[in-house]
């Protein structure tokens, strides 16, 4: 299944890059699971998605290019940390 045919997904614009997207609520909301065709798969904390998209077009870019380069098994996950965007990569759990 494709995840833009999963009705659990909610459509929204990524907050990175634009573009089309899908979301879904993981870890009972707190944070949202992104589908992007340019930006891939990556989380970020609930709370943040505005943040996100009034941030400098060169932060979002970075972090765009982060998620289309996230090593295998792996999902970047956007935070605040010291009232900062952040991101790290997190292993999947299958």
């Amino acid at each position: 299944m494709n995840h833009n045919d999963d009705p659990t997904r909610v459509k929204r614009n990524c907050p990175l890059c634009g573009h089309e997207a899908t979301y879904l609520s993981t870890n009972f909301g707190s944070d949202r699971e992104f589908d992007c065709q340019q930006c891939k798969t990556f989380l970020i904390s609930a709370g943040i998605e505005d943040r996100l998209i009034n941030s400098p077009k060169s932060l979002r870019e970075e972090l765009s290019r982060n998620a289309i380069n996230t090593p295998p098994k792996m999902i970047l996950y956007i935070c605040i940390v010291n009232n900062k965007v952040a991101n790290r990569y997190k292993p999947i759990h299958n």
